[in-house]
Protein backbone atom coordinates (compact mmCIF):
# COMPACT_ATOMS: atom_id res chain seq x y z
CA UNK A 1 0.00 0.00 0.00
CA UNK A 2 1.00 3.61 -0.53
CA UNK A 3 -0.10 6.66 1.46
CA UNK A 4 -0.27 9.87 -0.60
CA UNK A 5 1.54 12.88 0.89
CA UNK A 6 -0.54 14.46 3.67
CA UNK A 7 -3.58 12.26 3.01
CA UNK A 8 -5.46 10.61 5.86
CA UNK A 9 -5.47 6.81 5.55
CA UNK A 10 -7.44 4.25 7.55
CA UNK A 11 -6.26 0.79 8.60
CA UNK A 12 -8.98 -1.49 9.97
CA UNK A 13 -7.54 -4.06 12.39
CA UNK A 14 -9.65 -7.12 13.32
CA UNK A 15 -10.72 -7.72 16.92
CA UNK A 16 -8.17 -9.52 19.07
CA UNK A 17 -5.13 -8.41 17.04
CA UNK A 18 -2.56 -6.48 19.06
CA UNK A 19 1.15 -5.71 18.70
CA UNK A 20 1.12 -4.18 15.22
CA UNK A 21 2.75 -0.91 14.20
CA UNK A 22 2.15 0.94 10.93
CA UNK A 23 5.07 2.81 9.38
CA UNK A 24 4.52 5.32 6.57
CA UNK A 25 7.65 6.12 4.58
CA UNK A 26 11.17 4.82 5.12
CA UNK A 27 13.62 7.65 4.62
CA UNK A 28 15.97 9.27 7.13
CA UNK A 29 18.32 12.06 6.05
CA UNK A 30 21.54 11.36 7.94
CA UNK A 31 23.72 13.53 5.68
CA UNK A 32 22.44 16.72 7.37
CA UNK A 33 23.17 15.65 10.97
CA UNK A 34 25.26 18.26 12.75
CA UNK A 35 24.11 21.09 10.50
CA UNK A 36 22.64 23.84 12.72
CA UNK A 37 19.78 24.71 10.34
CA UNK A 38 19.23 21.82 7.90
CA UNK A 39 17.44 22.67 4.64
CA UNK A 40 15.19 19.59 4.83
CA UNK A 41 13.61 17.47 7.53
CA UNK A 42 15.88 14.77 8.92
CA UNK A 43 13.19 12.16 9.54
CA UNK A 44 10.33 11.84 7.08
CA UNK A 45 8.68 8.63 8.22
CA UNK A 46 6.19 8.06 11.01
CA UNK A 47 5.17 5.08 13.14
CA UNK A 48 1.84 4.51 14.88
CA UNK A 49 0.69 1.66 17.12
CA UNK A 50 -2.38 -0.08 15.72
CA UNK A 51 -5.32 -1.26 17.81
CA UNK A 52 -8.41 -3.30 16.92
CA UNK A 53 -10.89 -1.21 14.97
CA UNK A 54 -10.31 1.73 12.65
CA UNK A 55 -6.94 3.47 12.94
CA UNK A 56 -6.43 6.79 11.17
CA UNK A 57 -2.97 8.13 10.34
CA UNK A 58 -1.17 10.45 7.97
CA UNK A 59 2.34 11.48 7.09
CA UNK A 60 3.23 14.87 5.63
CA UNK A 61 5.46 13.22 3.01
CA UNK A 62 3.48 10.03 2.34
CA UNK A 63 5.22 6.84 1.26
CA UNK A 64 4.95 3.09 1.39
CA UNK A 65 2.93 1.64 4.28
CA UNK A 66 4.66 -1.08 6.28
CA UNK A 67 2.97 -3.23 8.94
CA UNK A 68 5.49 -4.23 11.61
CA UNK A 69 4.52 -6.95 14.11
CA UNK A 70 6.06 -6.88 17.60
CA UNK A 71 6.22 -10.70 17.45
CA UNK A 72 5.07 -13.37 14.97
CA UNK A 73 1.28 -13.68 15.00
CA UNK A 74 1.30 -17.26 13.73
CA UNK A 75 -1.34 -16.51 11.10
CA UNK A 76 -2.18 -14.19 8.26
CA UNK A 77 -4.26 -11.12 9.17
CA UNK A 78 -6.46 -9.17 6.74
CA UNK A 79 -6.18 -5.40 7.27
Amino acid sequence: MYAPAGELIMIDVPEGIYGLTAQVGAHVNTSAEGIPVPQRDLTIFSRNLLFPGKNYLRNLYGGLVYILPAAPLGRQVEL
